[in-house]
């Protein structure tokens, strides 16, 4: 039972829309043979696919999500997406979806794995995706979001490690989004961390798959994008969140966006 759509997407195309004030994003492509680099996003990422088959490296693991099968992603951990069939095309739909919104005091984090799209969860995901490509008012789309978390919810949860290493690492992500506007040394993290730059860095790729910087390249991209969906010019946006040019912002920003700033203001 999959979302409907008025005009299908042609091969290897995709598109991006963004509801202006609440911040969830749908994503839509259609893959043959693409892998994406591994990236992460400050929301749970919400993936459907209608028709061939994906799969997915994270934490440390790889699953398919062949056609009617979700997978959902937590806020902040990397991964990476590709197609898997060899003779169809991946259509997939995506959601992004702030923490805030779904996320109840309590209940554990969501589970990763591939599930089933049961009719109640896929008619939440499609109010959500239609509230957004139509431009509903604030409280419809929050509504509906509120409404697919709850349906979210009742999944198995996946509670998180609570040992030293993974405190590290949080603690280190949570800096990073404090300090946008200028690279940040290893040193300064160890500092952080108490404990030498080499186990920081180690700990950072082997729990997220991205060394330091990377990782907070991404972070540093995720708030230039709400920068720019406020109205700043591109060029005070990347000087905003640290990068030396706008040409050195827009190379970044189109690797991991996959469309340029400009574009991406736009609504392209």
């Amino acid at each position: 039972m999959p979302p409907r759509r008025a005009a299908p997407l042609s091969p290897g195309s995709r598109a991006l829309t963004r509801h202006p004030t609440t911040g969830v994003e749908c994503f839509e492509a259609v893959w043959g043979v693409h892998r994406t680099r591994h990236h992460a996003h400050p929301e749970y990422q919400l993936t459907l696919t209608l028709s061939g088959a994906g799969r997915f490296d994270y934490r440390g693991g790889r699953a398919r999500v062949p056609t009617g099968c979700f997978a959902l992603f937590h806020p902040d951990v990397p991964h990476v997406l590709e197609s898997a069939g060899r003779d169809e095309d991946w259509h997939l739909r995506t959601l992004h979806l702030p923490p805030r919104l779904v996320e109840r005091t309590g209940v554990p984090l969501f589970q990763p794995a591939p599930f089933r799209a049961e009719s109640a969860l896929v008619k939440a995901f499609e109010a959500v995706w239609s509230g957004v490509h139509h431009g509903r008012a604030d409280a419809s789309v929050t509504e509906s979001v509120r409404v697919l978390g709850a349906a979210l919810c009742e999944l198995p949860g996946l509670e998180p490690n609570q040992d030293r290493g993974s405190r590290i690492v949080r603690r280190c992500l949570a800096h990073f989004d404090r300090v946008l506007d200028r690279n940040v040394p290893m040193s300064e993290l160890a500092e952080l961390a108490g404990c030498s730059a080499a186990q920081v860095r180690r700990l950072l790729v082997t729990s997220t798959g991205l060394p330091p910087h990377a990782l907070h390249i991404q972070r540093r991209i995720q708030r230039s994008k709400i920068l720019l969906a406020q109205g700043m010019p591109v060029v005070d946006t990347a000087l905003a969140t640290g990068f030396s040019d706008q040409a050195h912002f827009t190379r970044h920003f189109t690797s991991l966006v996959g469309v340029g700033p400009a574009r991406y203001a736009s609504g392209a």
